[in-house]
């Protein structure tokens, strides 16, 4: 039997930073496209970042940083705020994030409004751990 197939998580289209995520209220070329007046994603595409800070006021907000070192926070907005999620997650801890879209918040900042889990895994171990392995 053939092994699966592999991802090179360096590959940039498919696992951007931070600031290449497309807008959650725009359509970007790379990743969306319009038909009949439709938009749908024309390719898959994941963020992967390291879990520098976890705050649980009100509800979960993890801070963490791609592989470029830029800091963002991702707001849990689930209908448990975050409270399954934050069990397994841990400073220096990998988040892994399906199809993240960039979020202007209210009070000016941009970040990632996490809605549904099961888009995101947590894994415990570091960034550069999961790099070195690929």
């Amino acid at each position: 039997m053939s092994p699966p197939p592999s991802s090179n998580l360096r590959d940039s289209k498919t696992f951007p930073r931070f600031e290449n995520l497309p807008d959650e209220d725009g359509i970007e070329d790379l990743y969306h496209a319009e038909n009949n007046g439709y938009i749908n994603a024309t390719r898959h595409w994941c963020l992967i970042a390291e879990i520098t800070t976890i705050l649980t006021i009100f509800r979960l907000r993890i801070c963490a940083k791609d592989r470029d070192g830029h800091e963002f926070t991702v707001h849990v907005h689930t209908d448990d705020r975050g409270a399954k999620l934050a069990q397994y997650c841990q400073e220096g801890y990998t988040l892994v994030l399906l199809y993240a879209q960039r979020h202007y918040f209210g009070d000016g900042t941009l970040g990632i409004r996490l809605e549904e889990e099961a888009s995101v895994k947590v894994l415990p171990y570091s960034y550069a751990t999961l790099m070195a392995a690929n």
